[in-house]
């Protein structure tokens, strides 16, 4: 066995240096006339966008990251193996949102970007999978919105990939945004469920 607290420290750090690394691709503007600034500024606003994005989309998997380390009783080789792959997918944020900031008029950025989310949120789906076959999780947990979040996640991000290599750029946003609704609707079934 493995000490789940040590796993959750690493991810902390690989957290924080990803996150702090999606900034080094915004750049200051320099030798601008008086009055620029904001030409200047909104010229890059592609960079800001992605960036803004990547950040609230990492505090969103550090949360899980976290929820998920506190249902599980312990953490063996495989939750190991799945924790690194998911910790391999947050080290890549930072390559994918600069992409995204550069390069957002191609499809293909958008299908790494969202293949990006989508392997980090399966991962993070299956090391809770695994921990609830082996009954690794903590009695009283509410696990099942848990495991359900983790499952729209990986959905929405799936969407992502897909429409952005099926859509036109400019339409990419409709697999996403399609995914978020049906898992809306479906969350919202299954907790009247829970508590009828």
């Amino acid at each position: 066995m493995f000490h789940k607290h040590r796993l959750e420290a690493l991810s902390d750090a690989v957290f924080a240096i990803a996150m702090t690394l999606l900034a080094l691709d915004l750049k200051v503007p320099a030798n601008l006339a008086p009055g620029q600034l904001g030409a200047a500024l909104v010229h890059e606003q592609n960079a800001w966008l992605s960036l803004g994005m990547t950040f609230w989309i990492a505090a969103v998997f550090w949360t899980l990251q976290h929820r998920v380390f506190d249902v599980m009783k312990n953490a063996d080789r495989e939750s190991l193996v799945l924790t690194f792959l998911f910790l391999g997918a947050i080290t890549l944020l930072p390559f994918t949102t600069s992409l995204v900031g550069q390069q957002g008029v191609e499809s293909l950025t958008f299908v790494l970007y969202f293949s990006n989310l989508f392997i980090a949120a399966l991962a993070l789906l299956l090391k809770m999978e695994l921990a609830n076959f082996r009954d690794h999780v903590i009695e009283g947990a509410d696990a099942r919105m848990l495991r359900f979040r983790l499952y729209r996640v990986s959905f929405v991000m799936l969407m992502g990939a897909v429409g952005a290599g099926v859509l036109p750029v400019k339409f990419f946003y409709i697999g996403p945004l399609v995914a978020v609704v049906i898992a809306r609707v479906v969350q919202t079934a299954l907790r009247k469920r829970l508590q009828g």
